[in-house]
């Protein structure tokens, strides 16, 4: 599907936000159900999911394929059918669909004289596919060690366990204060950009993290302020939860989806989120270990978060390094400054003038270009370019 470029962080992003309102409704569920001993206790929950399925199920039916996705696969004249469906109110209609044909197909064409003519496996792991590879695998498995996973699945044990209150009230709690952060996302990702957000909200959540860890030790050091220890650890769960959805929840899945843009975009998804997976079972397989008291087990409880604040200040090394920054990118550009190895610290300011067509970027924008595009547009590109290939 076709998403102008200041549109496309938010839309990608609203995975997260239904996401968190599924926890919402399923946490509601939850303490709905929670009392009842007749089999509606299970019955009910699982046919509140069957309505989501069905959802999705007759959903696809209407969602339109993407124009750059017909481009690869050939089927130029779908593809242009598809460009007049959404420029076809626009005055200048006829106009933004030849450019954009114009530049996915040089686009296509690009990466075929780079990479070869069938996007077979092998492609996936050359040239700028193989950094994409790095950066999407990187980025998905950050999120994952980030410590969210003693959010999402140890809430309600660590609320029983700390004893404050109603365990399941907190865990609705924690699932609406996730459902604001994302919504506030979806106001300054464009504002502020990728890289910025996701190290800041990463350092905060880091600190975030370390404090807590060492309130759990201040728990075995000093029994007489436990009861205030508890409701800080409490209180720092939910400031968690609220900065990890203003960036790292939805921003993860947006980067991976822009960086993984070109012929491989299926390939190289499907192994990012086989990573994803993969490293979410092996957190969510040693938390138990590493929190619970039963015998064998580290018996760590909130300290546990000390080993999840040093591994979460790692991801924000990982997104300086790493990460590139795409927010006003088209995804031509995107794949581009990959085969052409711009470095990291230079994509917010690289010139691809020279491969876009002219007003290209106009088209993106229902309305005015954004200012760091047009703060771009008037920039001695030349030069810049020279400084930059040569950096």
């Amino acid at each position: 599907m076709q998403v102008p470029v200041n549109l496309r962080a938010s839309v990608t992003g609203s995975f997260q936000l239904l996401l968190a309102t599924g926890q919402v409704i399923g946490a509601a569920v939850g303490i709905g159900s929670k009392d009842r001993t007749d089999t509606g206790a299970y019955r009910i929950p699982i046919c509140i999911n069957l309505i989501f399925v069905f959802m999705i199920f007759f959903g696809q039916a209407i969602i339109p394929e993407s124009p750059r996705w017909l481009i690869y696969r050939d089927k130029t004249d779908r593809a242009e059918k598809a460009l007049w469906k959404i420029h076809g109110d626009r005055p200048d209609a006829a106009e933004c669909v030849k450019e954009e044909m114009e530049v996915f197909n040089q686009t296509k064409d690009d990466e075929l004289q780079s990479s070869g003519k069938d996007a077979t496996w092998g492609t996936v792991f050359k040239g700028g596919n193989a950094r994409k590879l790095f950066v999407i695998c990187g980025i998905l498995i950050c999120q994952q060690v980030s410590g969210i996973q003693i959010v999402f699945s140890y809430i309600t044990v660590i609320a029983q366990d700390l004893n404050i209150g109603d365990e399941f009230i907190i865990t609705i709690g924690v699932c609406l204060v996730e459902l604001f952060g994302v919504i506030i996302s979806f106001f300054i990702v464009n504002r502020f950009g990728r890289r910025p957000l996701l190290m800041s909200t990463g350092a905060c959540m880091s600190v975030f993290l370390l404090i807590m860890g060492l309130l759990g030790v201040g728990n075995y050091t000093n029994e007489a302020m436990a009861p205030t220890y508890n409701k800080v650890v409490i209180a720092f769960y939910f400031l968690f939860t609220f900065v990890f959805n203003l960036a790292w929840g939805p921003l993860a899945w947006v980067c991976a989806s822009e960086l993984s843009s070109g012929r491989v975009k299926n390939k190289i998804m499907s192994l990012g989120t086989a990573c994803f997976w993969i490293s979410a079972f092996v957190v969510t397989f040693t938390l138990p270990y590493l929190y619970d008291d039963e015998p064998g087990k580290a018996n760590l409880q909130s300290m546990v978060s000390l080993i999840y604040g040093f591994l979460c200040c790692l991801t924000v090394v990982f997104v300086y390094f790493f990460l590139p920054e795409t927010r006003g990118r088209t995804l031509e550009e995107i794949v581009y400054m990959f085969e052409n190895k711009v470095p990291t610290r230079h994509w917010d300011e690289y010139d691809t003038s020279k491969m876009i067509v002219p007003n290209e970027k106009r088209h993106r924008f229902s309305g005015d270009i954004p200012e760091h595009l047009e703060n771009l547009e008037n920039k001695e590109h030349d030069n810049k370019l020279m400084k930059l290939d040569n950096a």
